[in-house]
């Protein structure tokens, strides 16, 4: 018996889901069984006489209703003998329903299900309704005789199977919201009743709310939540409280697991989570001493390519016990575990280049509201040396890798060992990635040590035999150069602190510093302020530690060793000495910042012996991350949370013209992807952190099916941003060449997201979102429209965002060159190049008037265009009346008149909105506006060109619009003027009898006057 025969045969048992039927009324019964004849048919108004149509009014087929209002007849008008059977002998003489009735009963051999027309055909038996399956109810269905079922045994079996699937597509449809809402948290959210008709228990209005936000990060992370059981695990996992005085305070958090394999430099480690979990440390704040009560997360399936074996069926958890936690700021112990039955979890190997990849991604509540934080279970492959594949000395004397490590107090991250460290060292017979520290004397992870700001070219490796015995590599020299050529330490006798001729204090200042030594995506901890405050990332570090001495540096995550230094005035190596320690990227005068320690104090901010010249250890530390929220600084905002970066990519068999087939490329070359950002700095000059986050682009969405390609958004490190608002720039990138998918221009007009990234945008946590964008460009309004019988505005335009605005424009003018498919320069990537790109220039149209081939003009030089069409003195329309023909003039010819319109009648409505009847800018699109008819935050022109650089042609070249001035056609005479010299641009709002616009040349802006509309101007559209 399959499953639907058994919730059909409970449904029986217990006599769930019947309506309207009364069993024990055999007398009722036995009246309406009676067989069907030609000459006495009954009068149920829902038959027709063939029995084809069972109800004139059915309802759909997607709903079911399991107690239809339906009349039962009772017919006492036959004169034919009552029987209480259906039997095979009585039945016949009207059609062989019932044959097939008993046959489904005895169990369907012939393999043809009894229709609801058939069942419906009985006498008594109604309600039968399409698209049930009644063989599987009858089969359940309990008959005192299957071979002669009577007409009650037969209804309840209706009504049962009808409550059934009621049942089941009231659940199909409350899983398939519950789904919907999981995977975008913007559709209508669950309610009780839904969890309820999907099956799953133990949602209340107390805790609705947690539950849809568990379901969500499930979902986003890639957890099922798509059945009955899978939704139940979400609801049976979460706490039942969560203390009033506590909140966790990392809203995400990454855990690593190191799996590697790489041939040519044998490393093989191999990446596992076994029974005992992989641990995670969790920030939280405590107002008081509370109880944290135990949790297990939503579990996820993570996806057999993510594991060594090709294993499916692999399951994990995020899980932490009950505790009592204290008072104010510190972590717990919390672990990713295997889960039913999934007994290890052996991760997907990785080459050292590799980018890594998320394994699985589990949610956690973080406060009394059930707020859900994300946690990714990220695998990678050890971080390898910058200078990994840089030869020094003729042979590869950097083979270092490390591994992250993450303050959860901080939330910054580490590298897990000083640079040069024995255990990093994959030529070492000490080599283990995962190894750190187990004394403060454990110089197998003692390292290298630097002079400040020098790059790594041997002079830093130390061969140490003990915990107080090194000695340096190579030599000596007392030869000072900017850029040694070898790999000997430079010396100094005379104190005079630096191994350069030259100082420079910006060789470690960054992650792009010339310098840097550490691995890409890290840099030196810095003390830009001098100080023991906020910005000195080695005090906020030191904070945490147990104990401010030794005895903290080594319990505490990074397990650093004690100081070391390597003696610049003669090259001696100590390992234990007060003079050194580890390095800062931060220059002080002619020394440099220092962290030391010893058995008694912590100095983070001791400059007095710090020179350049000796060599002191490096811990390198992550650039600025999402979730490190402690590090942006408190006095600056990003000020644009949406960016969007777009790549053009075409493949376009035109009936109108030769095929367009542009291949849209990013790279991290001459491909890279610039966006500008917006910020503003209150208080004082700051320094943003650099940041990075990176995005997967899915092989379906390249043209040649290169899979793992990783984009990548980042800006450097912004270093002493002045008070008051500007730009900044930031970047996409992808490892390998990514050839964008290229879309057709119609049938894929609204374009591709592609990647998504979020970046912080201030110190309090909030975020933004930066997408990735392939375009197959936007529409001019016309393209498809044919004037004077041929296709004239085949033009194909970009958007272009001002970053400080947050507006959307048009990167050309309409009609510009650089647009036009037919073109050879058509380019739509492209915007002008000077003031006088002529290829720029575009159209210039009369106000309000349509794109009827009036505004086209053929340009030579930047100098020199006429129109395309002659001109006309014949206005369109009749006077007084405001028509049809008055806005559409039957040709192309340019309007001559000595008066301000076009028009006989003024119509100021016709580039008023998007929705206007001549709006000329592609769908979405309008002319700006300035609608107060003032220098105000309505004007969009305004507040466009007071982001320029200057308030001239300049200007209007060097922003975002990269503006040309086209110069405008008169219009008395139709000739165009002041080519190269004037901009002249349109907006949609009127004054008067003239309209607005914007004027600018090489020595002003003028934004608020207005010109005679039968001028002929240029457009730029803005975004509705």
């Amino acid at each position: 018996m399959n499953v639907k025969q058994n919730t059909l045969a409970a449904l029986l048992v217990l006599g769930i889901g019947i309506s309207g039927c009364n069993t024990n009324d055999n007398n009722l019964i036995s009246q309406i069984v009676n067989k069907k004849t030609e000459q006495n048919k009954t009068t149920d108004n829902n038959k027709t006489e063939g029995n084809t149509t069972i109800n004139p009014n059915p309802e759909e087929s997607t709903t079911i209703d399991p107690n239809p209002e339906e009349n039962n007849i009772t017919n006492n008008d036959t004169n034919d003998s009552i029987n209480n059977s259906v039997t095979k002998s009585n039945f016949n003489n009207t059609n062989n329903s019932i044959d097939h009735i008993i046959e489904d009963i005895a169990g369907n051999a012939d393999g043809r299900a009894v229709t609801a027309a058939e069942i419906n055909a009985i006498d008594g038996v109604s309600r039968a309704i399409n698209g049930v399956d009644y063989t599987a109810a009858l089969q359940a269905g309990t008959f005192a005789d299957k071979t002669n079922p009577i007409a009650t045994e037969i209804q309840t079996v209706v009504d049962v199977a009808n409550a059934a699937a009621a049942a089941d597509a009231a659940k199909a449809k409350a899983i398939g919201k519950i789904t919907t809402y999981a995977s975008d948290d913007t559709k209508l959210a669950p309610n009780v009743q839904d969890y309820l008709n999907a099956g799953v228990t133990g949602v209340t209005a107390d805790n609705l709310d947690r539950v849809n936000g568990a379901l969500h990060i499930t979902a986003i992370g890639g957890g099922a939540v798509n059945s009955t059981s899978a939704i139940q695990g979400i609801v049976n996992n979460m706490p039942a409280s969560f203390s009033k005085e506590l909140t966790i305070t990392a809203p995400t958090l990454t855990a690593t697991l190191v799996s590697m394999l790489d041939d040519n430099h044998g490393v093989n480690v191999g990446g596992s989570i076994a029974s005992n979990g992989l641990l995670v440390k969790v920030p939280y704040h405590a107002d008081s001493s509370v109880i944290l009560n135990s949790f297990t997360s939503p579990h996820f399936t993570i996806d057999a390519g993510n594991t060594s074996n090709n294993e499916s069926g692999v399951v994990v958890a995020l899980h932490w016990g009950n505790a009592t936690l204290p008072a104010g700021d510190g972590y717990f112990d919390a672990k990713i575990v295997p889960v039913n039955g999934s007994n290890i979890y052996y991760a997907r190997q990785l080459d050292i280049t590799a980018n890594g990849y998320i394994a699985a991604t589990l949610s956690y509540p973080t406060d009394k509201d059930f707020t859900m934080g994300r946690l990714d279970l990220k695998v990678i492959p050890a971080i390898p040396d910058r200078s990994f594949n840089v030869q020094t000395n003729g042979v590869y004397e950097h083979r270092f890798l490390y591994l992250p490590v993450t303050n959860p107090i901080t939330g910054r991250t580490w590298l897990n060992n000083n640079l040069g460290a024995e255990y990093a060292n994959i030529n070492s017979s000490a080599f283990n990635p995962t190894q750190q520290a187990t004394a403060s004397n454990d110089y197998k992870a003692y390292g290298s040590l630097f002079q400040w700001g020098r790059k790594a070219d041997g002079h830093e490796l130390i061969n140490w035999t003990g915990g107080t015995a090194g000695a340096g590599k190579y030599g000596t020299t007392s030869t000072k150069a900017d850029d040694p050529s070898g790999s000997l330490y430079i010396i100094e006798a005379n104190a005079q602190h630096d191994w350069r001729v030259n100082r420079d204090d910006t060789l470690w200042a960054s992650e792009s510093s010339p310098n840097n030594v550490c691995p890409v995506g890290y840099r030196l901890p810095l003390n830009p302020n001098e100080a023991n405050d906020g910005e000195n990332e080695w005090y906020v570090e030191t904070n945490t530690w147990s104990t401010k001495n030794m005895v903290g540096a080594l319990t505490s995550n990074l397990k650093l060793v004690r100081v070391g230094i390597h003696d610049g005035t003669n090259g001696t190596v100590s390992g234990n000495s007060d003079l050194g320690g580890y390095w800062t990227g931060s220059a002080y005068g002619v020394n440099a910042h220092t962290m030391d320690f010893n058995s008694n104090r912590v100095r983070t901010n001791n400059v007095i012996f710090n020179y350049r010249v000796d060599g002191n250890y490096v811990r390198c530390i992550k650039q600025f991350t999402m979730g490190e929220n402690d590090s942006f600084p408190t006095n600056i905002t990003i000020d644009n949370p949406s960016l969007e970066a777009n790549v053009v990519s075409i493949h376009d068999q035109t009936p109108y013209g030769s095929a367009i087939d542009i291949q849209g490329v990013i790279d991290s070359g001459s491909n890279t992807l610039i966006l500008s950002i917006p910020y503003t700095v209150s208080n004082e000059a700051t320094t943003l952190p650099a940041y990075s986050k990176t995005y997967t682009i899915a092989t379906a969405d390249t043209e040649d099916g290169v899979a793992d390609i990783v984009a990548t958004f980042s800006w450097s490190e912004q270093l002493s941003l002045a008070v008051g608002s500007g730009t900044f720039n930031a970047t996409i990138t992808t490892n390998v060449t990514y050839n964008a998918k290229k879309l057709d221009i119609e049938d894929d007009e609204a374009g591709k997201v592609v990647a998504t990234f979020n970046y912080p945008t201030d110190s309090t946590g909030s975020t933004g979102t930066a997408t990735l964008k392939v375009l197959p460009g936007i529409l001019d309004r016309n393209f498809n429209v044919q004037t004077n019988n041929k296709y004239e505005h085949r033009f194909v335009y970009m958007p272009v965002t001002n970053p400080i605005t947050g507006r959307t424009w048009l990167s050309n003018n309409l009609g510009a060159e650089y647009a036009n498919i037919n073109s050879s320069a058509f380019n739509p990537t492209r915007q002008a190049t000077a003031i006088n790109d002529y290829k720029a220039y575009g159209s210039l149209f009369q106000w309000g008037r349509k794109a009827d081939g009036h505004e086209l003009i053929n340009w030579t030089s930047g100098a020199a265009g006429a129109g395309k069409y002659g001109t006309t003195s014949t206005k369109p329309g009749r006077y007084g009346q405001i028509s049809t023909e008055a806005d559409n003039p039957s040709n192309s010819l340019f309007i001559t008149t000595p008066s301000a319109d076009w028009r006989v009648n003024r119509d100021n409505t016709l580039w008023a909105s998007e929705s206007s009847a001549n709006n000329v800018c592609p769908t979405g699109y309008r002319l700006p506006l300035n609608p107060n008819e003032a220098k105000d935050a309505n004007n969009e022109l305004y507040q466009e060109s007071k982001t320029w650089s200057s308030q001239d042609r300049t200007g209007a070249l060097s922003s975002g619009l990269k503006l040309t001035a086209a110069g405008f056609r008169k219009y008395n005479d139709g000739i165009v003027y002041y080519e190269g010299i004037n901009g002249d641009y349109w907006t949609g709002s009127v004054h008067g009898d003239d309209a607005h616009g914007m004027a600018f040349n090489s020595n002003m802006v003028n934004i608020n006057s207005y010109y005679y509309r039968a001028r002929g101007f240029s457009v730029r559209c803005i975004k509705d």
